[in-house]
């Protein structure tokens, strides 16, 4: 009688952006014959109070148009980064998940020996970028959360750090809820929660009434931005993909920091061209009825078996004071920073001082989880 064979392990398969000319020049087309509305007159300073100016998006779609070179960026990114993809299975489903290994430079390979260096993994979360997306209507960051930490387990991390910020916030968060046993700490650079209950935390209620009162009554005060941005919805076809991200990448970075047309017209290539709505799906999977399910397992407090850490910035969609988050987020907050500057794409606007602030996190963790994440042979001395 012989013995069943072993199911062999899944082995990641290197991977690189390739778009064919009929998909190029299909996007090419769309975007050189879209028309643009001519939108009203509005007073200085209030340009932007409508969506994105008409001035801007007729620049945007002549420099697509007659500047743009996706090809040139495509092989910039692949000759840049190492990435990858690997089969992972969640609830009947196998999803391709794209990732790119070895990334940010001064985490990888700092300048000064001294330094900590981190092998960090950066995965595209399902439906986003090239990762695949999910065909049920119930996927929600609780599925995202135990994507991640099955990839993570795939690629031989059985302890690791999370981190991230947007959604990315919320998955590490529901991930280190989910699996404290592997996800032994948690950064994050975007932060809001449920409001404290008055009765389990009756002060932190208090101090939350006083804070809500006070901030919406300022202009571009937290409570009001953390509104204005769950109404939004997502658009589709390529100038219309464009424009909601310009519309939303405005009023969310600070003053200090000016976008580039290339860079924007590349974030709206990542998800145009994978044809998915998977980037649509994830906010209609968390609304009305479904989020009274999904968000309670994502939100949960963290246990005192994560360390927590937050780094926030001023013009970003959610930020809550550090009394809410000790009240409802984490109970075991070891690093906390509130910066003058900065918005909601910290890792572009800000690159330094997030670098900067997850070594300074990673320094604080409790040294039983750092000498189990070198055991796990991860974390390098």
């Amino acid at each position: 009688m012989s013995l069943p064979t072993p199911t062999s392990k899944p082995t990641p398969t290197p991977f690189k952006i390739s778009i064919s000319d009929t998909l190029l020049s299909f996007i090419n087309d769309r975007v050189r014959t879209a028309r643009i509305p001519g939108g009203v007159d509005l007073p200085p300073g209030k340009e932007w109070a409508r969506g994105v100016p008409p001035s801007v998006m007729h620049h945007l779609q002549e420099y697509w148009t007659t500047k743009y070179d996706w090809r040139a960026v495509e092989a910039r990114i692949n000759s840049r980064l190492k990435m990858f993809t690997l089969p992972i299975e969640e609830e009947g489903e196998e999803f391709m998940m794209h990732f790119v290994d070895k990334i940010i430079d001064s985490l990888v390979c700092p300048s000064d020996p001294n330094q900590q260096a981190y092998h960090v993994v950066a995965p595209s979360l399902p439906g986003f970028a090239f990762s695949s997306a999910s065909s049920s209507p119930e996927f929600s960051v609780v599925n995202m959360a135990s994507i991640n930490n099955k990839l993570m387990h795939a690629l031989g991390y059985s302890k690791y750090i999370a981190q991230g910020g947007d959604w990315g916030s919320m998955t590490s968060r529901a991930m280190g809820i989910a699996y404290p046993e592997s996800c032994v700490a948690v950064h994050v650079n975007m932060l809001g929660t449920n409001p404290p209950s008055w009765w389990a935390s009756p002060v932190a209620f208090v101090r939350f009434m006083l804070w809500a009162a006070w901030t919406s009554n300022q202009e571009g005060g937290k409570l009001n931005r953390m509104m204005w941005w769950g109404r939004e919805e997502l658009v589709d076809s390529p100038l219309g993909m464009l424009a909601w991200l310009r519309d939303k990448m405005e009023p969310i970075v600070d003053d200090d920091f000016t976008w580039q047309d290339e860079d924007v017209i590349t974030w709206a290539m990542m998800y145009i061209i994978p044809g998915s709505s998977g980037q649509a799906d994830i906010y209609t999977n968390t609304k009305g009825e479904k989020s009274k399910t999904a968000l309670p397992a994502a939100s949960a407090k963290l246990s005192s078996d994560v360390d927590f850490g937050a780094s926030l910035f001023p013009k970003d969609t959610f930020n809550i004071p550090y009394f809410w988050a000790s009240s409802e987020v984490a109970k075991n907050i070891v690093f906390w920073r509130e910066h003058s500057r900065g918005g909601h794409f910290a890792a572009v606007e800000k690159p330094v001082e997030l670098v900067n602030d997850i070594r300074e996190f990673t320094g604080l963790i409790k040294k039983d989880r750092v000498l189990g994440l070198r055991a796990a042979g991860k974390l390098k001395v």
